[in-house]
This record gives C-alpha cells, sequence and structure tokens, in this order.
C-alpha cells in the first residue's frame, strides 16, 4: 500500500508494508508501523506506544530511534538502547542501512521486534 504524510492529534495509526517515504507527526496518537522493505521513515509521537514491527529478513534500514522521558524496548532483536537522565537513544544498521528509519516519541515506549 501507498503512504505519504499524517499529521494530527489522539487515536490511532496502522501502517502495514509501505512502498513510499513515510511522514507521520501527530500527538498523543499510537502507532503501529509494520516495515517489510527498506523506505525512509520518520514518526513523531507522544504520550502514546510507538511500535515498529520488522520483516523477516529485516529490510536494510538505518534505525534511529529517541524516547524523551520513557524508554526504548528492542529486546525481540537482541538490542538494548542507551539509557540517559532523560531519554533512551538507538541507533543500528541492519545490512546495508539504504533507509534511514528515523522513530521519535516524547512520554510514550518505543517497541521494535520482529514480525510474527
Amino acid at each position: 500500500a501507498a503512504f505519504g504524510s499524517v499529521g494530527g492529534t489522539g487515536g490511532r495509526i496502522a501502517i502495514s508494508d509501505p512502498q513510499q517515504d513515510v511522514k507521520v507527526d501527530v500527538r498523543r496518537t499510537t502507532i503501529d508501523l509494520a516495515l517489510l522493505r527498506a523506505v525512509r521513515v520518520t514518526i513523531l509521537t507522544t504520550d502514546s506506544p510507538l511500535r515498529l514491527q520488522l520483516g523477516d529478513p529485516i529490510p536494510s534500514i538505518t534505525l534511529d530511534a529517541a524516547s524523551i522521558g520513557s524508554n526504548i524496548n528492542a529486546s525481540a532483536i537482541d538490542l538494548v538502547a542507551t539509557a540517559g537522565e532523560t531519554e533512551s537513544r538507538l541507533h543500528h544498521v541492519f545490512g546495508d542501512g539504504t533507509a534511514v528509519v528515523s522513530l521519535r516519541n516524547e512520554r510514550g515506549e518505543i517497541v521494535i521486534d520482529r514480525m510474527k
């Protein structure tokens, strides 16, 4: 499914297998993203969970995640975020890192796992 840019406040957004760049800038919105291919992604949200599910094999992406006032859980893919006083960060290159996947959440957890 093709995708583009979304903005808003509240609710839930689910994005499955985007085939073009994705930009989401929302507040108090739960985000679920299933990523099967390398596409550029920028997601910003607050006060709600942000979940990234990676396909098998994991696409060639550069993952850049930061959560201010909460944490990043990537144990399902054997990665550990660096925790500071007020934020958690995770940076990892899968394959050749073709596409940057930038995830930002304030006061909400970021969860990264594998598709079931």
